[in-house]
């Protein structure tokens, strides 16, 4: 194991969340507000720390394999956590904010950040000044492609190294070549996400959106965030307009990225329909979304068809992407429709492509579970039978389909063990098992003290923590953080 080139990386990834830092950091000083001292210093830190440790530990040799790509993704986002925390934590020393008090507060606000989850323990964001709201959606935008993908794509040094780290830092990008070099596909995918990222921001402030609250909403919504500037989310609009823009923007979010730059090279939208896992995404978020709304309007949660269909559609969209948006008080629909809820956690469980900025298992794992199911049904009846697991036409290597059921079992295992954790402390059940759902699967909003008009900051410190866990391993995909802790993994 060289854990040199490993400290390299990390120090590298943190001296780039403190140059990102530089943006909110100019907003502040631009609007002469309170948070300008504690993201300055922030920064700085960030960037002097991050430069020291990669000056120090510079080699000349890459020997950066599968073991240290591992390694060095984990550490990655264990560093931009802390870092990351910092302009929380230095806010609420300096100038007195209540809800940002405790280490394990801002670390949580800020790992929600990063993994997209969009959990928060503010209650009254709209309090924050500028700065800091920029640096919360800036976070989740950061972390919806991956910051170590961004490091591949825009730092040279590390040759064919590139690739082990590239192909550890999974969520949020795929691991087909579209390009024959990887730092080139890499680049591809950011400035693909960048140029529908504009795209987005315009569209809203073209609906009705100021132009902070549009460049705040852009981001998180790309990046299937979920971080509002508003203290009820986008409720707070209460914009037809601004729901169907987002809603657009959320389901392409949820897309395999890799399709978005085919449809660039092509110019055919057919490119979508084409892809199996594509067509029953749209056709799972249709599906759910007429079930919700069926259910929302005969149980009376919701006031007349056509607003159940517009909350229907949004919520479903904006739960099975992870995104966390929401245009209603959903949490509400527990005691009218009691379908409603548990519809939606199915929606959070499920997520949205793979290669995309949508969390939780995935559609593409779904599809192979189906088969491997129907594969192992078929082999009880005949045992001698050679039965391959084809997706789209094409053969899945027997690795993969055991990859995906060692990944669902570990998934559900982590979901019920935290569940009992959080309920152990005294939460209801509605609020442990969709905190507990709203989290590994980097969704944010649940139900019960977690619902979308409620925040997490009336949790224990200790189920914070829980949370915190759970969001990470999840915005991981789980095998890259838990084989960290395999002993054959350490051994040479």
């Amino acid at each position: 194991m060289h854990l040199a080139i490993v400290g390299q990386v990390v120090g590298l990834v943190t001296a780039l969340i403190g140059v990102a830092m530089l943006a909110p950091l100019g907003l502040a000083m631009a609007l002469g507000e309170r948070d300008v001292t504690a993201l300055a210093i922030s920064a700085g830190v960030a960037f002097v720390a991050g430069s020291a440790a990669a000056l120090v530990l510079r080699r000349r040799g890459t020997d950066l394999g599968r073991r240290e790509g591992l390694v060095a993704v984990f550490l990655s986002w264990v560093a931009a956590g802390l870092f990351g925390a910092l302009p929380y934590w230095l806010y609420a020393r300096l100038e007195g904010f209540p809800a940002l008090d405790s280490v394990t507060a801002c670390l949580f606000e800020t790992m929600s950040g990063l993994t997209t989850t969009g959990a928060t323990v503010i209650g009254d964001v709209e309090s924050l000044p500028h700065g800091l709201l920029l640096w919360r959606s800036m976070t989740q935008w950061l972390g919806g492609m991956g910051i170590v993908v961004l490091f591949v794509a825009v730092l040279p040094m590390f040759g064919l190294a590139a690739q082990a780290l590239f192909r550890a830092e999974v969520p949020g990008t795929t691991k087909d070549k579209i390009t024959p070099h990887l730092r080139d596909t890499a680049r591809l995918l950011w400035s693909v996400y960048v140029g529908i990222t504009v795209l987005g921001i315009l569209a809203l402030a073209l609906a009705g959106m100021g132009w902070f609250d549009a460049v705040c909403h852009g981001l998180a919504t790309m990046a299937t965030g979920g971080f509002s500037t508003r203290n009820t989310g986008i409720m707070a609009f209460d914009s037809p307009a601004i729901e169907l823009v987002l809603v657009f923007f959320m389901a392409v979010a949820g897309i395999n990225f890799a399709l978005h730059v085919r449809l660039l090279n092509t110019r055919q939208p057919r490119v979508y329909w084409r892809d199996l896992e594509t067509r029953l995404y749209l056709l799972i978020l249709a599906g759910f979304s007429l079930a919700i709304a069926l259910t929302t309007w005969i149980g009376g949660a919701v006031d007349g068809p056509l607003p159940a269909l517009r909350h229907g559609v949004f919520q479903v969209v904006s739960l099975m992407t992870t995104t966390g948006f929401n245009s209603a008080d959903f949490g509400g629909w527990l005691e009218a429709a009691p379908l409603a809820p548990v519809l939606l956690i199915v929606t959070m469980m499920i997520g949205g492509s793979s290669g995309s900025t949508a969390g939780s298992m995935k559609v593409s794992r779904l599809i192979v579970l189906i088969k491997h199911g129907w594969r192992e049904l078929a082999l009880a009846g005949h045992p001698r039978a050679v039965i391959p697991v084809r997706v789209g036409g094409q053969l899945i290597p027997e690795p993969i389909v055991s990859l995906t059921a060692a990944f669902f079992f570990l998934y559900m295992a982590h979901f019920v063990v935290g569940t009992a954790l959080v309920a152990l402390t005294g939460e209801d059940l509605v609020t442990s098992i969709s905190a507990v759902a709203a989290t590994l699967g980097n969704v944010g909003p649940g139900f019960g003290a977690v619902g979308p008009t409620c925040n997490y900051a009336g949790l224990s410190p200790f189920v914070l923590w829980v949370l915190t866990y759970l969001m990470l391993v999840g915005r991981l995909e789980l095998i890259t953080a838990l084989v960290l802790l395999s002993k054959t993994f350490w051994r040479r």
